[in-house]
């Protein structure tokens, strides 16, 4: 699928790839340090590998994030809202299950931040990037 030319301009593709870079980040900090990113997070340590593939799947995310941000992939970013909301919604209901601490909570604010950004980022998108209707006759 060929990329838009206004790149660079959009709000949406931004938010994007900064979502992508703060994925890079978490997952780097899981991959490297598992033990201190549950910690933080209010979570039980664990040495076992999946913290440590949890951190490579952020990892790699991340990177898909950035290239959809980079090209203006447009129809990634309302997907990328639908993801924030389920995210939010699953956090949400581990906590009520108690199979989380209420510091998912952070996470929760992270995600709802990022669609906010995002749909706010659209908004101006489209007025950026909308072609003027004709006027009636012309």
């Amino acid at each position: 699928m060929k990329t838009q030319t206004h790149k660079n301009k959009s709000q949406a593709a931004f938010s994007t790839l900064c979502w992508g870079l703060y994925m890079f980040v978490n997952g780097t900090s899981m991959m490297l340090y598992p033990s201190h990113t549950l910690e933080m997070m209010g979570m039980a340590t664990t040495v076992d590998i999946w913290i440590r593939m949890a951190g490579l799947l952020a990892l790699v995310l991340g990177f898909y994030y950035v290239q959809m941000g980079r090209y203006y992939f447009a129809p990634f970013y309302s997907w990328k809202m639908i993801g924030h909301a389920a995210g939010i919604l699953i956090m949400t209901l581990f906590y009520l299950l108690g199979l989380a601490p209420a510091t998912i909570f952070l996470l929760c604010l992270t995600d709802a931040l990022a669609a906010l950004w995002t749909a706010w980022g659209m908004a101006q998108d489209r007025k950026k990037f909308t072609p003027p209707t004709m006027a009636p006759g012309c």
